[in-house]
């Protein structure tokens, strides 16, 4: 019996194992597999865009979110207030 190969991460041109599920949206669940580093900026450019419209986004704003950071249009801030989140965020898992 051979093990299945471990995933790498979605973010295009990375190598790293994805060793984090990223839920792109919710309800049906779409999850795609992401290393740590491409896990931490996809979360905070989603704080970023929650706060700019200070409301949780919706299904098709977290899609327009995903494939703008697919491309590298969208970038993190790597803030004070993002960092604090990632801090309590990464304490969770």
């Amino acid at each position: 019996m051979t093990l299945p190969a471990p995933l790498r991460c979605s973010f295009p041109g990375c190598g790293e194992f994805a060793d984090h599920d990223h839920h792109v949206v919710y309800d049906p669940d779409v999850i795609k597999p992401l290393c740590r580093r491409h896990h931490e900026d996809i979360t905070i450019i989603n704080g970023i865009q929650g706060r700019k419209y200070r409301r949780p986004l919706s299904r098709k704003q977290r899609f327009f979110v995903w494939y703008r950071f697919l491309e590298g249009t969208f970038k993190p801030r790597r803030t004070k207030k993002a960092l604090e989140y990632l801090e309590e965020w990464g304490s969770k898992r």
